[in-house]
């Protein structure tokens, strides 16, 4: 799959019709000690959800050096407002394409937050799931990282701050299904500090319905190398452990053994909702300048990597993580448990 093959829309491309489809990015900014989060979503709810067709603008900024410019923020749509087609998806104010993301949104605070990023593909298209499962009827969720560990340059604003950059590590990735994954935790770090081997990791666990067993998918770079986990079988021998606002996962890739840890930075988390197409919430919270803490057995060798604020940390689940806690909602109200 090319990377306009891995853009496209699903609702035109595939047999069985989405009911949501999503296409986000997460940037990494080293220069800035900085972090942007973006994401474009449409949905498709079922009849008795008592929800519409929407489209919905999502971004989260995170900022080390000043927390004060930390923004959650969300915008939806009436579905009909965007215009799809093979190259862009417009949304009011913001577009996103195989090779850019731009837009901009209101933040709680009145302020607008804007973004103009372009992407230097590095590597091709990948997917998780092993290819004879993915042919399948079977996943109710499916995704293509569009561009793994991608390069990425631009500006953000927010209010009257101007932020450029020229070497932003990210992570650019399309999804869409029938049904959202009941669970998902989720860690990427694509630069470790002090790192003369140059690795890069990103790791996935995703228990896809209630009932079902998890199963984690891990991918390593070595100076640019990849290294993927298609196997279902090690994919369910691996552990994760979840213990907010911690993660702690174990697999195995090949030949080699890895250990992660990675954990939020409290003072600036994203906590959000999305909604299945039958109604039902997913509670999310991330940080984008987590710390996480890796280590990699290989041949009788130990590598023990960090990384301070360069990590993205996630929690997705069906129940609120915290008690007391408002999390943005832009099909409706804001839910507390």
């Amino acid at each position: 799959m090319n990377l306009k093959e891995s853009f496209i829309t699903k609702f035109a491309a595939s047999v069985v019709k989405p009911r949501f489809e999503i296409w986000f990015a997460v940037i990494l900014i080293p220069e800035n000690k900085q972090a942007l989060w973006v994401r474009y979503t449409t949905l498709n709810p079922k009849g008795k959800s008592g929800l519409y067709p929407s489209a919905v603008l999502w971004a989260s900024f995170f900022d080390v050096r000043k927390p004060e410019n930390h923004r959650t923020a969300v915008q939806s749509f009436p579905y009909q407002k965007i215009k799809i087609e093979d190259e862009s998806i417009e949304f009011p104010g913001a577009s996103v394409g195989p090779d850019h993301m731009k837009g901009k949104i209101l933040t709680g605070k009145g302020e607008t937050l804007s973004w103009d990023l372009e992407f230097k593909h590095k590597l091709e298209p990948a997917g998780h799931l092993p290819r004879w499962l993915d042919r399948t009827p079977i996943p109710k969720t499916r995704s293509i990282v569009s561009s793994p560990f991608t390069e990425v340059s631009g500006k953000i604003q927010l209010k009257n701050q101007k932020f450029t950059f020229k070497k932003g590590n990210g992570h650019y990735n399309h999804i869409w299904g029938t049904n959202r994954v009941a669970e998902l935790f989720w860690t990427f770090v694509p630069k470790f500090d002090k790192d003369p081997e140059n690795w890069s990791l990103e790791i996935v666990t995703v228990r896809p319905q209630p009932l079902a067993p998890t199963l984690t998918f891990v991918t390593l770079l070595k100076d640019g190398i990849p290294l993927h986990q298609h196997s279902i079988l090690r994919s369910l021998r691996s552990k994760v452990k979840v213990a907010y606002p911690k993660l702690s996962f174990h697999t195995r890739l090949d030949d080699y053994e890895i250990f992660v840890e990675g954990e939020m930075d409290s003072t600036q988390i994203g906590s959000y909702i999305y909604r299945d197409p039958d109604g039902s919430p997913r509670y999310i919270e991330q940080s984008d300048i987590g710390s996480v803490r890796c280590v990699i057995l290989h041949q009788g060798k130990e590598r023990a990597l960090t990384s301070k604020n360069g990590g993205g940390v996630e929690f997705h689940g069906m129940k609120p993580w915290r008690n007391d806690h408002k999390y943005l909602d832009p099909y409706g109200e804001e839910i507390r448990d």
